[in-house]
């Protein structure tokens, strides 16, 4: 069940963030927080993008977006992801947005993108 987000200040951390390519004008994929900021300040990003689009770059810029707009958060410290083992494609995009592999967990590959030391900042 969704949380109520008529009364949740942070309700940007359930939204569903949609790919717009404007070349195309039509939507290439979607990006989402897997919830709001934990007691650490740190988000956890998802994010996919329709075959068709894929090896452009896209899904790196919005990732850049998205992580961007969660770290000028009060809260947010810092932005993790997870990746199949075998899926070299969204690692790169992780790598190439300075995330950090933190090692694997239940056969998924653990990344990273620390930024801030306190979030007292």
């Amino acid at each position: 069940m969704l949380p109520s987000l008529a009364y949740n200040a942070n309700y940007h951390f359930f939204t569903l963030w949609t790919m717009i390519s404007k070349e195309h004008n039509c939507m290439i994929g979607n990006l989402c927080f897997k919830g709001a900021p934990c007691e650490n300040g740190s988000v956890e990003i998802e994010y996919g993008i329709y075959p068709a689009f894929e090896k452009r770059g896209y899904v790196t810029e919005a990732v850049k977006v998205l992580y961007d707009w969660a770290l000028r958060q009060k809260y947010v410290r810092s932005v993790k992801a997870e990746t199949g083992k075998d899926n070299i494609a969204p690692q790169r995009v992780l790598q190439k947005n300075g995330f950090v592999f933190m090692g694997e967990k239940n056969g998924t590959r653990q990344w990273q993108l620390k930024v801030r030391s306190s979030i007292f900042v």
